[in-house]
């Protein structure tokens, strides 16, 4: 389970288990997950396709075609910082690849890589240009 304030996901490594709302319920099975903001339908099941999910048990981040802006409030939670966009913009950028997240620096550069923009610190924010 991957919990935050905007809702969690629902990822099964081995046997089953039963995700439900106040109107429905899905099965998940073996290298299945679903998304809270889904409706709650086997359609919306999605195949796990990181060998090491979840992630972040492994200080990974794994983005797939996610908005920088998402990939942002999870570096934030994870590191404590906080992230300006010069442009508004740039919040809408995917990125797609494994991140190792055990440490800032790396996490930036490589994001800052993938989406071939620069980032500055002023404190603890940090500014996409």
């Amino acid at each position: 389970v991957r919990a935050r304030e905007d809702g969690f996901e629902v990822g099964v490594n081995e046997g089953i288990v039963k995700v439900s709302n106040n109107a429905k319920s899905v099965i998940l099975h073996k290298g299945q997950m679903i998304d809270v903001d889904s409706q709650f339908d086997e359609k919306n099941l999605q195949n796990v396709s990181y060998g090491n999910y979840p992630d972040w048990m492994h200080e990974k981040l794994v983005c797939d075609q996610t908005p920088l802006s998402e990939v942002c409030d999870e570096i934030e939670r994870t590191f404590g910082i906080s992230f300006k966009f010069a442009n508004p913009s740039l919040s809408d950028i995917t990125v797609t690849g494994v991140i190792d997240a055990q440490d800032l620096n790396t996490v930036l550069s490589t994001i800052s890589l993938l989406t071939q923009h620069e980032f500055k610190f002023d404190g603890d924010t940090c500014t996409i240009f």
